[in-house]
């Protein structure tokens, strides 16, 4: 998944002078707009989804090839708002605009209060982005996917990465920092970590299961000075890891052996 002016920066931080994506996604950088207008579906769109609006939020505008599939598009000039492109063994859905400021609008209405500062949070997110973005990543994945929970909340952030022989998660527990809106917190607000199992939908053993062959999982923290054996058991093409919830405090690092 690409989204917005991904890849428009080089290592040090400038902007490139030529957008180096466009064969990779099927489609060429024009401009960078403020704000967007509504996106809608059209009748290529492979994705059971709603239209989408954010008009406070950046978007870009491509050029798409004639190859390139757009799933939804900008209300009022047709630009590709979704699109989805065929590339080597694989296929890359592109977002105009970015995913971050599309599921939830946070701004933090400062004040000052008895000489201290003070944030009120205004947190609205967006269910049709969160179905978008979510059904996108579950198309990608077909026919089987990589990755499997049970009993993991929200606010928990886990990646499956591989290079070589070696699989590793990353779980980063971020429910702290999914604040309520209209709740006001000091400036700066230290974040908390809360445990999974009293979090909804969460479980005092999450289960991930990885589309891997591995007889050994390892759980690794800067919290910990020493590793932890996971259990661990096969379940046909997926091992099935059991991570108690009491082991991810901020964050850990699962190897798969």
């Amino acid at each position: 998944i690409i989204s917005h002016q991904s890849g428009m920066k080089d290592d040090t931080g400038d902007w490139r002078e030529e957008y180096p994506l466009s064969e990779m996604i099927g489609s060429d950088y024009d401009k960078t707009l403020d704000s967007s207008t509504e996106w809608t579906t059209t009748d290529d769109c492979k994705l059971d989804i709603k239209g989408c609006r954010h008009t406070g939020a950046p978007v870009v505008h491509f050029v798409p090839d004639h190859d390139t599939a757009i799933w939804m598009e900008l209300k009022g000039d047709s630009r590709p708002a979704v699109f989805y492109h065929k590339f080597g063994k694989g296929s890359v859905i592109t977002f105009a605009g970015k995913p971050g400021r599309l599921v939830c609008v946070n701004r933090h209405e400062r004040f000052e209060m008895d000489g201290k500062t003070f944030a009120r949070i205004d947190f609205d997110q967006d269910q049709d982005i969160m179905a978008l973005m979510e059904k996108s990543v579950r198309f990608l994945l077909q026919p089987g996917a990589q990755l499997e929970t049970e009993g993991v909340p929200r606010g928990f952030v886990i990646g499956l990465f591989g290079h070589g022989g070696r699989t590793v998660l990353h779980v980063v527990n971020a429910a702290g920092v999914l604040g309520d809106s209209g709740r006001e917190i000091p400036v700066h607000a230290p974040l908390g970590f809360p445990g999974a199992d009293s979090l909804p939908g969460g479980a005092k053993v999450m289960t991930l299961k990885v589309n891997r062959e591995s007889s050994e999982a390892v759980l690794r923290s800067p919290e910990f000075s020493d590793e932890k054996e996971l259990v661990c058991r096969r379940e046909g093409t997926y091992t099935v890891i059991e991570l108690p919830a009491d082991l991810v405090n901020c964050y850990s690092a699962i190897e798969l052996k």
